[in-house]
């Protein structure tokens, strides 16, 4: 609903972004979304969940919540080791950029000038600085989410079912398909 005294435009009042930056934060809460989604996909497929089983099982998890199960799922089958540690750094991975994400998603954008701007927390958190951002800075971030959920997509998978369709890509397998736990060189270390 529209409160009926609102002025016609008031949203285009108070965008201090640029269409260029407003563009890559979008792309970053897309890329998000689709990762949360994917670590839905990678719980239920380790706990061995129909889609509509996972859905009310893990519907109001938040992502740290999915991320520590997932990874108490992924230790339970033996010879594991090599795909629980891609698992673990992906998971990493994750937490520094979702931090990044919630940064530009809910603090506050000031000091905008010459190609910079200033995430600042908002006055209920204490003792956080400041985030400077450039808009590379935020295609960067949006890109590493987007890789992200790349890698974290092929734990939704089987083994048998990622080499045959990575022996289908060639070349583009590690680009497309990463499984990096299926490099036998990795194994063995």
């Amino acid at each position: 609903m529209t409160l009926p005294d609102r002025p016609k435009d008031v949203l285009k009042w108070q965008a201090h972004l640029d269409p260029e930056w407003l563009q890559e934060l979008g792309r970053i809460v897309m890329f998000a979304a689709w990762v949360e989604e994917t670590l839905h996909e990678i719980y239920w497929r380790h706990a061995e969940l129909t889609v509509e089983t996972g859905r009310i099982i893990t519907g109001d998890l938040r992502p740290n919540r999915l991320s520590a199960d997932i990874l108490k799922l992924m230790k339970l089958p033996p010879n594991q080791k090599a795909r629980l540690a891609d698992i673990k750094s992906l998971i990493s991975e994750y937490k520094n950029l979702a931090e990044q994400r919630n940064q530009c998603v809910h603090w506050i954008w000031s000091r905008v000038a010459s190609g910079t701007a200033w995430t600042m927390p908002p006055i209920y958190k204490t003792k956080i600085e400041p985030t400077k951002y450039t808009s590379e800075k935020l295609r960067q971030l949006g890109d590493d989410l987007a890789w992200l959920r790349i890698r974290l997509s092929a734990h939704v998978d089987t083994d048998k079912n990622l080499r045959d369709r990575r022996a289908a890509l060639g070349e583009l397998a590690d680009f497309c398909v990463p499984a990096p736990w299926l490099d036998e060189r990795l194994q063995s270390m």
